[in-house]
């Protein structure tokens, strides 16, 4: 209260204790928002494969097709660059991909 008190002398906010409450609650939605960017951001190859080319794959394909995708990716995709997020893959990791099969 005393800071509240302070703070409307000085004219800096928050003033009230909704204004506080409602100031904590835009930070904690921003740090949300930040991390959830950041989860997009750094999504790995594998999951990437996983969980949106794949399921899309399955509707548009025939079964024969995606089920090959499906295994060219475990079998030479997945050991090279699965583990790296999928902005960081560069060429250098295509050639190691190359080299590998």
């Amino acid at each position: 209260m005393c800071e509240l008190k302070g703070n409307q002398k000085n004219g800096t906010p928050p003033f009230t204790l909704k204004m506080k409450r409602d100031i904590e609650q835009a930070r904690g939605l921003k740090e949300d928002e930040e991390q959830a960017m950041q989860e997009k951001v750094n999504v790995t190859f594998k999951t990437f494969f996983e969980t949106k080319y794949l399921p899309i794959q399955k509707l548009h394909k025939g079964r024969n097709t995606w089920i090959k995708e499906e295994q060219h990716a475990k079998i030479w995709l997945c050991p090279v660059v699965g583990s790296i997020p999928v902005k960081d893959i560069c060429a250098f990791h295509i050639e190691k991909i190359k080299r590998f099969t």
